[in-house]
């Protein structure tokens, strides 16, 4: 599964991008996928110097994007976000 994932905002407000391509199994997959679906209104106001993630998840010929701030941001992809920081 390809990604792209954009953190912008923050305090310095300097723009980092995320992208490759990862091997997952089909749980791992739905478990992304449905965070991803997952509403992303904002509950709250914004935050001062909150960060906002653009993601961007190429599922066989789909591409869904979503877009979320600190207080919205699933679980789920704040985890994958983390592994993927790890790795690089």
């Amino acid at each position: 599964m390809k990604y792209k994932v954009i953190v912008d905002g923050g305090f310095t407000g300097i723009r980092r991008t995320y992208e490759g391509d990862v091997s997952l199994d089909e749980e791992e997959r739905k478990i992304l996928l449905s965070a991803l679906r997952e509403s992303h209104l904002p509950t709250k106001p914004p935050l001062n110097d909150g960060e906002q993630y653009s993601w961007f998840l190429e599922n066989d010929d789909d591409i869904i994007e979503a877009i979320f701030d600190e207080q919205n941001h699933p679980p789920a992809l704040r985890k994958f976000l983390e592994q993927i920081k790890a790795d690089q």
